[in-house]
Order: structure tokens, then C-alpha cells, then sequence
């Protein structure tokens, strides 16, 4: 349930202050670093959807370090 008459999850206040968020404080750290490292558990969370996307996007290396027992994907 949102907290918006719309109920589109992306027009909650909640999420518009962590969009916010992101693009004030990830995007530049993102931008001014050479490269990216990334610890996957096997679990993928918005958070790391988020960053992971940023560093695609940007076109930043990736080091990805995986937890023993993770499945990765195959892409």
C-alpha cells in the first residue's frame, strides 16, 4: 500500500525523497570513481539494483566479489 492517492509506487513521497537521495549522493560518488565493487550474496535488493545500474550506466568497471554459495546469474 503507498501513501499516495494514486497508488503508483513511484509517485510516493517515500520513494521521490530516496530518488532524491540517490541522485544527490550516489550518483556523484559514482561518477568521480574509477571503479566499482560490488559484494553479491546471492540476494539482489533494490539497493544494489540501484547501484549496480548506476555503474552499468556510467560505464564503470565492476568487481564483483561473490559470498561462497551464491548463485549468480548467468547474464
Amino acid at each position: 500500500m503507498t501513501s499516495n492517492d494514486s497508488g503508483d509506487p513511484f509517485e510516493d513521497p517515500r520513494w521521490l525523497a530516496y530518488a532524491d537521495r540517490v541522485r544527490r549522493e550516489l550518483a556523484p560518488k559514482v561518477r568521480e570513481s574509477a571503479v566499482a565493487v560490488s559484494v553479491f550474496t546471492g540476494e539482489i535488493d533494490p539497493k544494489l539494483a540501484i547501484e549496480t545500474g548506476y555503474m552499468v550506466l556510467m560505464d564503470k568497471p565492476i568487481i564483483v566479489s561473490v559470498t561462497p554459495g551464491a548463485k549468480v546469474p548467468r547474464k
